[in-house]
């Protein structure tokens, strides 16, 4: 794809992927990092009617695999071509590829010309596939299941006990309809939880296909009652069999009360053998605006499921030399299973929260495999 063709008696030029990060497969997470000055040059046929290659990702390049960039800046990087910042590729439609960017800028990459000055910077980003999805029709939602945590609502409680959030953990089902246009937009046309919450709850999803095989954004609104909007991913879930077991890494949100947000990340080892199934990790965590390296974990969790949520708690583990701050004093979540190498989690006492559970608190977090930096290393 990015080497260059020889001919008969001359060589073709290289590729030049990835200045700083080259991904094959594999799965990245880069966060609260800056990518600047690095490069990327294609090398030079040999001559005659061979090719020179290409370069791409004078950042980070990424074939196939998933890359995660959360509070980055990408700026200042170069190439022979274009493609400067970040260029990711799917070989084939079975290649499971995802790109997330979350609060990351990226600027001012691109080629250069003879001076060294940057050119074409227009380019510094591209996702590249030879495939394409079309979808049409109408369907019904089946076997559906959510924990919906709202820090207001106008209908749940009572005059002298009102109820300012609102928690939603209920089976549903509906039905969805397919733009026939071709944008690719695909909307729920009714939801019915079982049971309903009090008046009903009425959300709208929106579904945007995004082609190759990709998960399928999503933005939700709610009712009169349940006022809220967000946004999100679908992801296809495995027809294999669920599992939750081995390294993987974790990254979290938390917010309490709507006043002040933790952020986390780390690894973590699951071990379904062990009575109660049981997992154990460490994570860097920032709460109010200080950082905390290698907070020890603990959690125990149920069997996986793939036809709902499977629950589990999540506390801090102290050792003899730190007092954890992470998930203090502990708290209840429910996992989703998406296929054995991901998945998410969702906190599920921020209105039902007893002691030693922090009520006013909702944590959300995904979870993925871990991939070892290099062949000898875990």
């Amino acid at each position: 794809m990015f080497g260059g063709h020889a001919d008969a008696r001359y060589g073709g030029g290289g590729a030049g992927l990835g200045g700083a990060i080259f991904n094959d497969s594999g799965g990245v997470l880069i966060e609260n990092n800056t990518f600047t000055n690095n490069f990327v040059t294609r090398g030079v046929a040999g001559g005659g009617s061979a090719n020179n290659g290409a370069d791409a990702g004078g950042a980070i390049f990424s074939a196939n695999g998933h890359l995660r960039v959360h509070n980055a800046t990408i700026s200042g990087n170069q190439s022979t071509g274009s493609g400067g910042g970040i260029v990711i590729v799917q070989t084939s439609p079975d290649a499971g590829t995802l790109l997330s960017i979350d609060n990351t800028i990226i600027y001012n990459n691109g080629s250069m010309d003879a001076n060294g000055n940057l050119t074409a910077a227009a380019n510094e980003c591209s996702i590249a596939s030879g495939f394409s999805v079309a979808a049409d029709g109408a369907g019904n939602l089946n076997n559906g299941f959510t924990d919906t945590f709202l820090a207001l609502n106008t209908i749940q409680g009572t005059l002298l006990t009102p109820q300012t959030g609102a928690q939603i953990s209920a089976p549903f089902t509906g039905t969805y309809s397919v733009d026939s246009t071709g944008t690719g937009r695909a909307s729920s046309t009714g939801i019915i939880f079982n049971p309903e919450p009090k008046n009903n709850y009425l959300p709208t999803f929106f579904f945007y296909l995004t082609g190759n095989g990709g998960p399928a954004l999503v933005l939700e609104g709610g009712d009169t009652h349940y006022p809220s909007i967000g946004t999100g991913i679908a992801y296809p879930q495995s027809t294999g069999t669920p599992a939750f077991s081995g390294d993987y890494g974790i990254i979290f949100t938390q917010e309490l009360s709507g006043s002040s947000e933790n952020d986390g990340a780390g690894p973590f080892n699951a071990n379904p053998t062990a009575m109660p199934p049981s997992l154990s990790g460490i994570t860097d965590i920032n709460i109010g605006f200080g950082a905390n390296q290698d907070q020890p974990f603990a959690g125990t969790f149920a069997t996986p499921s793939a036809s709902g949520p499977f629950p589990g708690v999540l506390v801090g583990a102290n050792t003899a030399l730190i007092t954890s701050v992470a998930f203090v004093p502990q708290i209840a979540v429910n996992y989703y299973f998406v296929d054995p190498t991901q998945g998410f989690f969702i906190e599920t006492d921020l209105v039902n929260g007893a002691t030693p559970e922090q009520p006013g608190q909702v944590s959300i977090g995904y979870y993925e495999v871990r991939t070892p930096v290099c062949s000898s290393c875990q």
